[in-house]
């Protein structure tokens, strides 16, 4: 009897992630400098410290960048500051990040992404953001995909997809011993200010 009854109420579905779509504001127009379109990829954990952000511009066929690292969390209005440089003249820099048809590739797919179901609900993970400021149609869209990679292999394919595209351009998890000894203080220091 208990299992005709579970089976005769199906699982429910939840929408996955957010996506929020809006103009682009006049300030970030105003330090576009020309360029055609900027992507800002981030990943962090829960606490949103540990962080890396990678911020790319493209203008015509050149690719700019800035990485950002930090334990105690990154801020996008540090993007703003960031001193662009072409992405082949930094030392984050590998191969495989320099094909400017890939990383319109991402844009694109950035563009497409419409919401996902799964009927998996996460409350701890890890975030996973990516804003795509497109200077040429002054539009801006904001996507949080995190905890993609927990979901059931067959749920969020799109998610998934975008989120593999994208973790190409961030450095790699940094786990060098001073690195975790910062991200110790940092978590402890958040804890006590919560008190």
């Amino acid at each position: 009897m208990a299992f005709s009854l579970w089976a005769s109420y199906p699982p429910a579905f939840f929408p996955f992630g957010k996506i929020e779509d809006g103009p682009l504001p006049k300030e970030a127009l105003e330090l576009a400098n020309g360029a055609d379109f900027e992507l800002r990829v981030k990943i962090a954990d829960a606490w949103v410290m540990d962080a890396r952000v990678t911020a790319l511009r493209v203008k015509g066929d050149s690719i700019y960048a800035c990485f950002l690292k930090d334990a105690c969390g990154v801020e996008y209005s540090e993007v703003d500051s960031c001193g662009w440089q072409p992405l082949g003249t930094l030392p984050q820099a590998r191969p495989e990040m320099m094909d400017i048809a890939q990383v319109r590739q991402l844009r694109d797919s950035v563009i497409a992404y419409q919401e996902e179901m799964t009927p998996d609900l996460f409350f701890d993970g890890y975030i996973f953001e990516i804003i795509l400021l497109d200077y040429n149609r002054g539009a801006k869209r904001y996507l949080e995909i995190g905890n993609a990679k927990l979901v059931q292999p067959m749920d969020i394919k799109r998610a998934k997809r975008l989120q593999e595209m994208a973790e190409l351009y961030l450095e790699p998890y940094d786990d060098s011993p001073a690195y975790r000894d910062s991200l110790k203080r940092c978590q402890q220091e958040n804890l006590y200010q919560g008190d």
